[in-house]
C-alpha cells in the first residue's frame, strides 16, 4: 500500500481533488490489508468531501469481517443505516460470509430473517454461504434441508452449492 499512499499524495500535490472512487479505492484497499485505521481516516476525509457510498461500506465491513470481528462489522452496518445508508445483498453476504467464519451459523441465520424483513431476498451467495457452514460444520442434515430449500425458493443451485456438499458428505463419511 506504499505505492498507492504515494500516488494518493501525488495526487493532492498536483491539486487534483480524489472523488468518491477514488475514496473507495483507498478505503477497499486499505481494508484488504486489514489497516482499518487508516480506512476510517480516509473514510472521515472522504466525508468533509462528499457522501460515503455503499460501497465504502461495504469495503469497511468486509475488512472487518475479515480480521475476524463480524459483531463489529454488524454494529458498523447498524450505524451506517442510522446514517441513511441501506445494506444491499453484498453487504449481507459479506455479513453472512463473516459470522460463519466465526461459526457463528445462528447469527447468520438471523441475518437471513433480516434480510427478508428489509425487503432483500437471499440469492444463491446467501443460500450457498450458509450451506457451506453447515457443512464444514458437519451438520449435513441442515445442509441439506436448506439445499432443498434453494429449489422450494426457486433459485438455481451453482458449483458451490454441490461442491459444498459433496464436501460435507465425503468429510462426514470419513
Amino acid at each position: 500500500m506504499d505505492k498507492v499512499q504515494s500516488l494518493f499524495e501525488a495526487m493532492l500535490l498536483r491539486n487534483l481533488k480524489p472523488d468518491v472512487v477514488t475514496y473507495n479505492s483507498l478505503i477497499d484497499g486499505f481494508c484488504k490489508v486489514g489497516d482499518m485505521e487508516k480506512a476510517f481516516r480516509l473514510r472521515d476525509e472522504m466525508i468533509s468531501l462528499s457522501k460515503p457510498t455503499i460501497a465504502t461500506c461495504n469495503s469497511i465491513i468486509k475488512g472487518y469481517c475479515r480480521s475476524g470481528d463480524a459483531s463489529r462489522a454488524a454494529k458498523f452496518r447498524n450505524k451506517m443505516q442510522s446514517q441513511g445508508l441501506f445494506p444491499d445483498s453484498i453487504t449481507y453476504n459479506t455479513l453472512l460470509d463473516g459470522f460463519i467464519r466465526e461459526e457463528n451459523i445462528y447469527k447468520a441465520l438471523d441475518l437471513v430473517s433480516e434480510m427478508g424483513n428489509q425487503g432483500l431476498l437471499p440469492d444463491v451467495i446467501s443460500y450457498n454461504t450458509i450451506l457451506d457452514g453447515f457443512c464444514k460444520f458437519g451438520r449435513m442434515q441442515e445442509a441439506n434441508m436448506l439445499y432443498r430449500k434453494i429449489f422450494e425458493r426457486g433459485i438455481n443451485p451453482d458449483r458451490s452449492t454441490y461442491t459444498s456438499l459433496i464436501y460435507g458428505h465425503v468429510s462426514k463419511d470419513n
